[in-house]
């Protein structure tokens, strides 16, 4: 059906990545589409036929189109499944607006475009009512259901899905802008239609295609971040040479090429990358790229309707697949794994896999001119999608918890923060420990996928070395506090604060520290990288200094054992031995403690601590990289 538009329709489709991790098929930075001249729609399968119609033609008349198609119209191309397709969907089975003009973004303007949004009207949003569409229960019955298909042979793959349900109070575009800070992709999308918001962080490229070259990018393998660069190193290629994840990969590949056979040139089909692990910033994905040229007779329709939908969220064989996850799962998709994207006039054309989508449902329940608070009536009743391949040997519970680790970004998005790094510089010794915070800092960076280059920070520590060491006053006499913030975009800056000099204490009353009475989680995150989200540690300092006096407080984890102090490593002697608490412990691997642990002259061992070998120690130490060791003692 093709009908006239309403008002304030756009489409945004976007990049978000890192410049340095960008990729080369993927820019402009973005994409963005605002008001249509008409619009396509499908509200049943059976107006999917005069949609693609409708929609060729527009084409041909030299109209942009940029929209979605929702998964249930692959059950319409091929006729042992269409008698499965629903009547009619809550969305409809297809949405396209058809445009004049295509606006091309570089990245400044698409972060000036959302912080306009930001700015113009912000209210903040709050999400309540987080439920799963399926108890515990009933998804390991689905699965064992699976698994006898599996074992009869009907198939080699399924993959099943569930959703999450939720209610949003307050924006949606507040939503999606917290979103795109602290989950960078390369398929973002917004899409603000009449009856719905499509928030889409997709990291899955299901078809690009510039004149004959067509690209596929299927996403089949996943494993949980490490706590720091060194786990995120054995965990990628843990990822990359398992077994299973391999065999799920290369089971999709060959669909893909299969598929890609039909619509290319003979001999073209390649596959450039075969197992590539990319990293987001709560999971490991497994990916791999086939390319083809696509043959004369075949436009992009034909290779969108052949390809649709993708075997990467369907399984193997594709028809059988589909059977199966019609008779078991409890719920329509619609736009989840179903297409997100936009064809130029050219022929040429983009569309992603919207897995990490949010669909968004007005409830028409004005917050604007409540008299009551704004979260007193939910803006919006919201919808995603999780799942996973089930194979044979697939562990219903190992599942169920990759389903909610991929929920876990929406639900629970990290602030934005920057990476520090700080650093004692004097005129004798000039930055100590230098190459140790540089390599910590591009451990850090590599993995929160921020953008660092030593070379710009190098750069930077000189100007600022020479600036003290020229400045007239002679400030340079004095050691000096320096301290470097790396920002998500990669923006570097430094600044230089003149150290106190002042003893702490006099020689023969020692500094004293103290037990923090909270524990801390060994699987925070933040516990073992150093960023400017440390307010957990300034409050706990600021109390211990002010009710005890001490210099320093100590952290123990949730096992009881020690981990770090707020601002320092701590140290125990014993028999004329040095012992320091692991990081798997909890905590930053200080410059100063990996020096000492690296030097063979220093009798340092890493060791798991309790509070009472604070007691019982014959000598107790804390340091970092600014002061050094400290003696000190413990208060009781």
């Amino acid at each position: 059906m093709v009908t006239s538009p309403a008002s304030d329709i756009w489409l945004l489709f976007e990049n978000t990545l890192p410049p340095t991790k960008a990729g080369s098929g993927k820019k402009p930075h973005a994409v963005y589409y605002q008001n249509p001249e008409k619009v396509i729609t499908a509200r049943t399968a059976q107006e999917l036929t005069a949609a693609y119609a409708a929609l060729q033609q527009s084409l041909d008349q030299g109209y942009h189109a940029a929209g979605w198609v929702a998964y249930e119209a692959g059950l319409m191309r091929e006729a042992r499944l269409s008698p499965l397709a629903p009547a009619t969907l809550p969305g409809g089975y297809m949405w396209m607006g058809l445009f004049k003009e295509q606006h091309r973004l570089d990245q400044q303007t698409a972060n000036a475009f959302w912080k306009e949004k930001k700015q113009r009207g912000s209210q903040g949003y709050v999400l309540r009512n987080n439920r799963l569409s399926q108890s515990k229960a009933d998804y390991t019955s689905a699965l064992r259901r699976i698994q006898d298909y599996l074992q009869a042979g009907d198939v080699y793959q399924v993959n099943y899905t569930l959703k999450r349900l939720f209610d949003l109070y307050g924006s949606a575009e507040d939503f999606y802008i917290a979103l795109r800070q602290t989950q960078p992709v390369g398929y973002s999308a917004y899409l603000h239609l009449e009856n719905q918001h499509v928030l889409s962080l997709s990291p899955e490229l299901f078809i690009h295609k510039k004149a004959e070259l067509i690209t596929t990018r299927p996403m089949k393998g996943t494993s949980p971040r490490g706590m720091g660069w060194a786990d995120d190193q054995q965990l990628h290629h843990a990822l990359q040479h398992d077994e299973k994840n391999r065999a799920e990969n290369l089971m999709i590949v060959d669909l893909l090429r299969n598929d890609l056979g039909r619509l290319a040139k003979i001999g073209s089909v390649n596959v450039p990358h075969l197992y590539d692990v990319e990293q987001y910033r709560s999971v490991l994905q497994m990916t791999s790229t086939i390319t083809a040229e696509l043959r004369d007779d075949l436009g992009p329709l034909d290779v969108l309707k052949s390809l649709f939908p993708c075997g990467s969220i369907t399984g193997a064989p594709k028809i059988r697949a589909m059977e199966i996850i019609d008779e078991l799962e409890t719920a329509p998709r619609g736009i989840y794994t179903g297409t997100i994207g936009y064809i130029t006039p050219e022929g040429d054309m983009q569309f992603s896999i919207p897995i990490r989508t949010i669909t968004l449902t007005p409830t028409g329940i004005s917050q604007a001119h409540s008299t009551s608070s704004p979260e007193s009536h939910p803006a919006y009743h919201g919808e995603m999608g999780i799942g996973s391949g089930i194979v044979a040997d697939s562990d219903p519970e190992t599942e169920y918890q990759e389903c909610l680790l991929k929920g876990q970004f929406a639900f629970n998005p990290s602030p934005r923060y920057d990476l520090i790094e700080t650093l004692r510089w004097t005129r004798k010794e000039g930055y100590y420990l230098k190459a140790q915070h540089f390599d910590r800092l591009e451990k850090s960076a590599a993995y929160f996928g921020y953008p660092y280059d030593p070379a710009e920070l190098t750069s930077l520590l000189d100007m600022q070395e020479n600036s003290l060491l020229n400045n007239e006053q002679d400030i340079a006499s004095n050691p000096w506090r320096i301290r470097v913030l790396l920002s998500p975009l990669g923006a570097l800056s430094i600044t230089a604060t003149q150290m106190d000099t002042t003893p702490l204490s006099p020689p023969a009353n020692y500094p004293h520290i103290c037990l923090s009475a909270t524990t801390v989680q060994r699987d925070n995150i933040f516990l073992y990288h150093k960023t400017t989200q440390r307010k957990f540690y300034d409050d706990a300092l600021s109390r211990a200094r002010a009710e005890n006096g001490c210099i320093d407080v100590i952290f123990t984890n949730e096992n009881g054992e020690l981990t770090e102090g707020a601002i320092s490593n701590i140290f125990v002697e014993k028999n004329g031995r040095l012992y320091t608490p692991p990081q798997h412990c909890g905590l930053l691997a200080g410059t100063l403690r990996q020096s000492l642990l690296d030097d063979p002259t220093v009798d340092l061992t890493e060791k798991v601590l309790t509070p009472d070998d604070l007691k019982t120690a014959d000598r107790l130490f804390i340091g970092n990289a600014l002061r050094g060791l400290i003696e000190v003692r413990l208060q009781t």
